[in-house]
């Protein structure tokens, strides 16, 4: 521990959770995963669209300000839902979300546990609902974990020509146990 009061270490890679994509333009779904191509890493997308299954961590989501810069990392201002929101920290920031998820065992590849965020309409239409029906639902279920599974993507027109979107239909439910397996 250094005087900081944190690690000073090199990283020794590898420590950061592996991410799922929404494409709102072609309503899709894509595990990232990351590959060594022998002179370094690069990302693999894989199509779990048809197969998305997962349970949802709810309890935790993020929202707030998210800038998805071309060829470079997110920029985050999230702050635990329910609480105020930052201030937008600038005018490429956009209102988004960010969760955790454990996907299926058939959709999730060699690191179920993943984390997505979005700022897309379709995007955010989608998890508001799926996250209403797990609030209205949570205490009746107290002892069960949500189930995301992806029923089909609904083409809803929310913009013109390239900008044009699709939202995702959802079916949600509970599973037994804390620590059940899907």
């Amino acid at each position: 521990m250094s005087v900081f009061g944190f690690s000073t270490e090199p990283s020794a890679g590898g420590d950061f959770i592996p991410i799922i994509k929404y494409d709102a333009r072609s309503g899709r779904f894509f595990r990232m995963d990351r590959v060594d191509n022998g002179s370094g890493f690069i990302s693999n997308p894989v199509d779990i669209t048809a197969c998305f299954k997962a349970i949802v961590d709810f309890e935790n989501v993020e929202v707030g300000w998210i800038d998805f810069p071309a060829g470079s990392a997110p920029l985050f201002d999230l702050v635990p839902i329910g609480s105020p929101l930052p201030d937008r920290p600038s005018t490429r920031h956009k209102n988004g979300v960010r969760l955790k998820l454990k996907l299926a065992k058939d959709c999730g590849g060699t690191k179920p546990i993943r984390e997505i965020a979005g700022t897309s309409k379709a995007f955010l239409s989608g998890i508001e609902a799926v996250f209403k029906d797990y609030e209205a639902a949570k205490a009746a279920n107290a002892d069960k974990l949500p189930v995301i599974v992806l029923e089909k993507t609904t083409p809803i027109k929310t913009g013109t020509g390239e900008s044009s979107r699709r939202t995702i239909s959802r079916r949600s439910g509970y599973l037994d146990g804390r620590h059940a397996a899907i």
